[in-house]
């Protein structure tokens, strides 16, 4: 009879291996999409940032352009006030960074 404990003991360490390993794998899962989650987000913000640079940059390039086109309608006897608008209402549409 003593046969009959020890492969009751085996069976129950062997369901606490596979319990620990199933737990182990789950645990590796969420950690895994947690990561994707993560990177994901990493890459969204660069992607915003990114796009605020550019923003930026094109802002600039085209006030310096307004300000040419300025110069130039001063030169010929304009007034010169040159203002760029599509700019501000798509920020206050929210379609700007």
């Amino acid at each position: 009879m003593h046969g009959y404990p020890d492969a009751v003991l085996l069976w129950a360490e062997e369901q606490g291996a596979r319990a620990l390993r199933d737990v182990g794998w789950e645990a590796v899962q969420e950690a895994r999409e947690e990561g994707h989650e993560a990177l994901a987000a990493a890459v969204h913000e660069r992607w915003r940032a990114a796009q605020a640079r550019t923003w930026t940059s094109l802002e600039e390039d085209l006030q310096a352009l307004a300000r040419q086109l300025d110069d130039l309608s001063s030169e010929e006897g304009g007034q010169g006030h040159m203002r760029i608008r599509l700019w501000e209402r798509e920020r206050e549409q929210g379609l700007g960074l």
